[in-house]
C-alpha cells in the first residue's frame, strides 16, 4: 500500500480508509473518490485520457447514449422533464400542434358561418338557367301550318309561317328570359302525328328534266320562322315552284346575364 497525501496509489483496493480518500489503480489508470459515507468508490477521472476522459468546456464528442432520469432525454424514450428549445424556442410538440390545428379549424369555421350569413344574395347557379320546354310550346315541337304542297312564283310567299319562338322562363318564379340571353338550335321535323297529316313529294317531271329538292328554314320575322321542302325541275325553274311546309324542333337555353 502506497498512501500519498490523501491520495493511495496501488492495485489492491484499500477498503473503508475514509471519507474523501483516493484511490488510484495501477491496472486500470482509473481514479476513485470514496463516497460521503465511506462504504464504496466513485470514478472520478481516467488518467490515460486526455481531461480524465471528461468532456472538455469547449469542443469534444460523446459516443453512445446519454442516460438518466430527470432533465435527460433517454435515447429508447426520449421523453424530457421540460419543455426541448432550439435557439431559445420552445420545440413544438404534437398535442401543441393538434391544438392549434382545432383552434384554427374553430376559427375559420366561424369566419365562413358568418361570411355565409352575412351574404345578402344566395348563389344559385340553377336559378339562373331557362331550359327549353317552357311557354306555350311545352315540348319544343312546332307543328307546321299547312297539310298540302303550295305551287308558287313568286318564291316562299306560299309558305305560312310557324308560330312565334316562345322564350323561355327561369324557375323558381325567375320570369321570362330576355332574348339577349338566348341561344336556340332548330331543325326540320314532324312528329308521329303530323307525319300522318302532313305530306311531300317530288314533282314528276319530264323525261328530259330532273328533278330537284331543298330543304329550308329562314326568319320571316323576329322568332319567327319558315320551314319548307323546295322542290322543282330544270323544266319548270323560274317558273314554278313547289312549297311543302314542315315543323320544326327547338333546343332553347338561356343563362341570367344580369347575374
Amino acid at each position: 500500500m502506497s498512501l500519498v497525501g490523501n491520495r493511495y496509489i496501488q492495485a489492491n483496493d484499500p477498503g473503508a480508509v475514509g471519507v474523501g480518500y483516493q484511490w488510484l489503480d495501477t491496472d486500470t489508470s482509473l481514479l476513485y473518490e470514496r463516497n460521503g459515507s465511506n462504504t464504496a468508490w466513485v470514478q472520478v477521472y481516467n488518467t490515460n485520457q486526455t481531461n480524465g476522459g471528461l468532456l472538455p468546456q469547449t469542443g469534444g464528442s460523446v459516443t453512445g447514449a446519454i442516460t438518466g432520469t430527470t432533465g435527460w432525454a433517454p435515447s429508447d424514450n426520449p421523453n424530457f422533464a421540460t419543455a426541448a428549445k432550439i435557439a431559445g424556442q420552445n420545440i413544438a410538440t404534437v398535442n401543441y400542434v393538434n391544438q392549434q390545428v382545432s383552434s384554427f379549424n374553430d376559427v375559420l369555421s366561424a369566419k365562413i358561418s358568418q361570411a355565409i350569413a352575412a351574404t345578402t344574395s344566395s348563389i344559385n347557379t340553377n336559378a339562373n338557367i331557362a331550359k327549353s320546354g317552357q311557354g306555350a310550346k311545352l315540348n319544343g315541337y312546332f307543328s307546321p301550318k299547312q297539310n298540302y304542297p303550295q305551287t308558287s312564283t313568286t318564291g316562299d310567299a306560299a309558305v305560312t309561317a310557324l308560330d312565334p319562338i316562345p322564350l323561355p322562363y327561369y324557375p323558381d318564379s325567375g320570369g321570362q328570359a330576355q332574348e339577349s340571353d338566348c341561344i336556340w338550335i332548330g331543325t326540320m321535323a314532324l312528329s308521329a302525328s303530323d307525319r300522318n297529316q302532313f305530306s311531300s313529294r317530288v314533282v314528276d317531271n319530264s323525261v328530259s328534266g330532273k328533278s330537284w329538292i331543298s330543304i329550308f328554314y329562314q326568319t320571316a320575322t323576329n322568332r319567327v320562322y319558315k320551314s319548307y321542302l323546295y322542290q322543282g325541275s330544270d323544266s319548270s325553274f323560274g317558273t314554278n315552284f313547289t312549297f311543302t311546309s314542315m315543323g320544326m324542333n327547338w333546343l332553347i337555353f338561356a343563362v341570367n346575364s344580369s347575374q
